[in-house]
């Protein structure tokens, strides 16, 4: 042994190796490794190919319950927004837009539809204005986008550590566009709420 350098961190992975061998246990230290990552000298080492293919598919297995959690936690989110009660559904405004439309989102175009055509003899622009007069009615809208955006901000909290998943990202990458959209329409409500003295 005089003289001999000792290479500790082939050293290390051969125990984890021959534990995995033995026990079947994946140690941590091997699954912070991406198997077709490891030092070279680890290839040559006895129980690596056994190894590779066991935390591969740990790793597989890992993943797939990892995304099964995040959409069944997306598909609760999505359940639970506020900005899809029915107080907010006038088919007047829905029929014109495209089934199963957020809609607050399909009131706010419709707003802004009616401030730019509006006219005081038309009912229905009338009616719209009429809407973020009424006090109560206005307080719940601003509260249910309040909400959802918490909801969201709390799921991607939640979930963003685990984006290695094409799909994970995408879906978060759509709810940071929902929340955005979120702010603006709050935004847009409040300033309408102050000045719906000037078309009544």
């Amino acid at each position: 042994m005089k003289g001999k350098i000792i290479n500790f961190d082939k050293a290390r992975i051969a125990s984890y190796l021959r534990q995995y061998e033995k026990t079947g246990v994946i140690h941590h230290g091997l699954l912070r490794a991406v198997p077709n990552e490891f030092p070279a000298y680890a290839r040559t080492l006895p129980g690596y190919t056994f190894a590779k293919n066991g935390i591969a598919r740990h790793k597989y297995l890992q993943q797939q319950e990892t995304l099964d959690v995040f959409n069944e936690d997306l598909e609760i989110l999505r359940d639970s927004f506020k900005t899809e009660a029915t107080e907010f559904m006038f088919p007047t405004i829905m029929c014109r837009y495209r089934k199963g439309m957020n809609p607050v989102r399909g009131l706010y175009y419709e707003l802004q539809k009616t401030l730019f055509t509006y006219n005081e003899a038309d009912i229905v622009h009338r009616w719209i204005i009429s809407l973020f007069h009424d006090q109560s009615w206005y307080n719940e809208l601003i509260t249910a986008l309040e909400y959802d955006y918490e909801a969201i901000t709390k799921f991607q909290h939640k979930h963003l550590p685990k984006t290695r998943n094409k799909h994970i990202e995408r879906e978060l990458s759509v709810l940071n566009n929902v929340k955005e959209n979120l702010l603006h329409f709050k935004e847009v409500f409040i300033l309408m709420n102050g000045s719906c003295d000037r078309y009544l």
